[in-house]
């Protein structure tokens, strides 16, 4: 996305003004860091945040992925879904009762608490990978920031 002047210029005031909303920042910092406009509002805004160069040109370094954590992390929700499996299934020669409440209601069949166990625990490594790629990327955006600051 590329702004004409004008937009800019608007855009740079909403952000003085205090009016702008995160993803409207990140559009400024991309702009300021990659435009070749050029005139005292813009280099005043490229001051302030902290761009030296009026025409330098940023480019992201490829994120470094670590496909091993997702396999520990895949490796790890296995193994405890298998385990949690392997003891119910030693535990279904006992009379002990299996039940789960759903909304309310008493759910007894053992097949079909068992699945909802496994669906919450999938639910949960879903939500726990989703969570460790954005902790990741936030490093990662952290990292550049750092480097861009040792740059100036």
């Amino acid at each position: 996305m590329s702004l004409n002047q004008e937009q800019l210029h608007r855009l740079i005031e909403r952000y003085f003004n205090a009016d702008t909303t995160v993803d409207e920042e990140r559009v400024l910092h991309t702009e300021l860091a990659t435009t070749h406009l050029d005139s005292p509002v813009i280099n005043e805004a490229r001051a302030v945040m902290g761009f030296s160069l009026a025409h330098r040109s940023v480019h992201k370094p490829v994120a470094k992925r670590r496909p091993w954590l997702r396999a520990a992390a895949s490796v790890a929700v296995l193994a405890t879904v298998a385990v949690t499996g392997y003891r119910a299934s030693l535990n279904s020669n006992t009379t002990a009762e299996c039940f789960a409440y759903v909304d309310g209601e008493r759910i007894t069949d053992k097949s079909t608490v068992l699945n909802m166990m496994f669906e919450g625990l999938s639910n949960v490594a879903d939500a726990a990978e989703e969570s460790q790629e954005q902790a990741l990327d936030s490093f990662e955006n952290l990292v550049l920031a750092m480097e861009q600051i040792d740059s100036f």
